[in-house]
């Protein structure tokens, strides 16, 4: 079952649960080549399906039109070219939507150009404005998407310097990390974003997947039913899936018989368990059954 790992867990972070959902062996493989749509993350793209949305949309500056369809180009209608300076807030726009369209183009130069685009004018922004928050996201959206770890990890941690109160800038790292096949991290920027916003359940769904792929099953049996995010039926569920998707089907298969004993009307498990025994779910379905189809990241 390693296969069904990649498309399922990630297709959340990379979110963006955060995962969005934001894939795993514990993996984010498909996260490592060409983009689909913009990571933890996420929303990935994988991890979309866990980790919930990490990015928010990106919100199209007047004058510039995302392309309708595959190969197009973004239509700027550049102030500055009229003697007027943009700024930091329009600098960003712009940025998202050269960022939003760079995965649609039909070549690789197309790509890199947007990319390219994207990326300085998010600098230009940060120049013209250190801390604005909508500029220091982009600019992380974009290091993920392009495998950066490194550089979006640092630029979402200048942004929590910034704000060290704001609890969606820890969890979009916590979304980042899970994205990169560090889910004890991840659980740890999500307890921080907890933290601040303790009865946010998609945190505390984040906090729970992290914990299942650190080998931490009851502690993530434990989150759930405690903050009452799921009963200990619907819990019990959960693990077995993201051990199914972890490619260990007998425990998962344990966990999920464990449910349908705590709540012998849980149709999920149930339905679980016989597609198993018809040769398993579609690709990608374990985890959105047991709770956690979100959004691809943007």
């Amino acid at each position: 079952m390693d296969g069904h790992t990649p498309r399922t867990l990630a297709r959340t972070l990379c979110a963006g649960l955060l995962a969005a959902s934001a894939g795993l062996g514990t993996g984010c493989e498909s996260l490592r080549g060409t983009r689909k749509a913009d990571p933890l993350a996420p929303a990935a793209q994988d991890h979309g399906t866990m980790v919930s949305k990490f990015f928010g949309k990106s919100t199209d500056p007047q004058g510039v039109r995302p392309p309708a369809g595959m190969g197009g180009d973004v239509v700027v209608r550049d102030p500055s070219k009229r003697g007027k300076g943009l700024s930091a807030d329009a600098e960003v726009a712009y940025a998202n939507a050269y960022n939003d369209s760079a995965y649609i183009k039909q070549t690789a130069v197309e790509r890199d150009v947007a990319l390219d685009t994207a990326r300085q004018k998010y600098q230009v922004a940060l120049k013209l404005d250190p801390k604005n928050r909508s500029g220091l996201i982009g600019l992380a959206r974009f290091y993920a998407s392009t495998n950066d770890k490194a550089s979006a990890v640092a630029t979402l941690k200048t942004a929590i310097g910034h704000y060290p109160t704001d609890h969606e800038l820890y969890h979009r790292l916590a979304a980042v990390h899970f994205q990169f096949r560090e889910p004890a991290e991840a659980a740890v920027a999500a307890q921080q974003a907890l933290a601040l916003d303790p009865s946010n359940r998609t945190y505390l769904k984040t906090l729970a997947v992290s914990q299942a792929h650190s080998n931490q099953y009851e502690a993530a049996f434990g989150t759930l039913v405690s903050s009452h995010v799921m009963s200990e039926s619907e819990a019990r569920n959960f693990l077995g899936r993201v051990l199914y998707d972890l490619g260990r089907p007998d425990e998962g298969r344990e966990q999920i018989t464990a449910a349908i004993a705590l709540d012998p009307s849980n149709a999920q498990a149930k339905q679980f368990l016989n597609d198993l025994a018809n040769g398993g779910p579609p690709t990608g379905e374990a985890l959105r059954q047991a709770g956690f189809e979100q959004p691809d990241p943007q």
